[in-house]
């Protein structure tokens, strides 16, 4: 697990990257970004499969979906996110290609996000204090 930033409230459950917040995700693409980041191991890969993506992200969903629905809803989550970058998909299918293995699902760190999506903060700007 990665520690929050020095200062940056230690025993919050949570932390999100401001610049993961500011990028104007959907509400799925964020969530599955969320799942994903946690799910991924030390080398920044996760190999969940659509319908573990949908069960996990979306069971809570008002109107209950049923489990095609999520995997779709899923489906169009990891393609909202590997369109802006921010993670790179190997789609791994068996040898005789009537099937298809769970796919590989790489976070790609900041540094390997495109320039044009990173979002440019203003100066002072990130820091609320509640009235």
């Amino acid at each position: 697990m990665v520690d929050a930033p020095k200062g940056k409230r230690p025993d919050s459950p949570i932390f999100v990257r401001s610049e993961v917040d500011d990028l104007g995700l959907s509400v799925e693409a964020f969530r599955v970004y969320g799942h994903l980041a946690r799910r991924a191991g030390a080398n920044n890969d996760a190999w969940p499969s659509y319908q573990s993506i949908g069960d996990t992200c979306f069971s809570g969903s008002h109107p209950p979906l049923k489990p095609e629905s999520r995997r779709r809803k899923a489906m169009r989550a990891v393609k909202e996110l590997e369109r802006r970058g921010l993670i790179k998909v190997n789609r791994r299918r068996l040898n005789n290609s009537r099937g298809s293995l769970s796919n590989q699902y790489q976070i790609l760190p900041l540094s390997k996000w495109p320039t044009d999506i990173r979002p440019k903060r203003k100066r002072g700007a990130g820091t609320s204090k509640p009235s």
